[in-house]
């Protein structure tokens, strides 16, 4: 009868801690998903920003070859002025 006893604390003891192992694994998984929702959050928005910052690299290689273009042009225009200038 002794030995039913010990089963019967020994199996209650054993559903009390599984139980609370549950709870606390319950709550661990609970955190696992708010931190990934986070990081898939924050992921998005350096992927936005990366292609925000890749657009405004484009545009800024587009204006300096403009300005680029423009340049050479009025160097050009200024070299074979100073060079007609000179030849004279």
């Amino acid at each position: 009868m002794s030995s039913f006893i010990h089963a019967d604390i020994f199996f209650f003891i054993t559903t009390i801690v599984v139980i609370c192992l549950a709870v606390a694994l319950l709550i661990l998984l609970i955190y696992a998903i708010a931190s990934v929702r986070t990081l898939f959050r924050i992921s998005k928005t350096i992927e936005t920003e990366t292609n925000n910052v890749v657009h405004d690299v484009e545009t800024l290689r587009h204006d300096l070859h403009r300005r680029h273009a423009r340049l050479k042009t009025r160097l050009m225009f200024l070299k074979r002025f100073f060079r007609r200038l000179f030849k004279s």
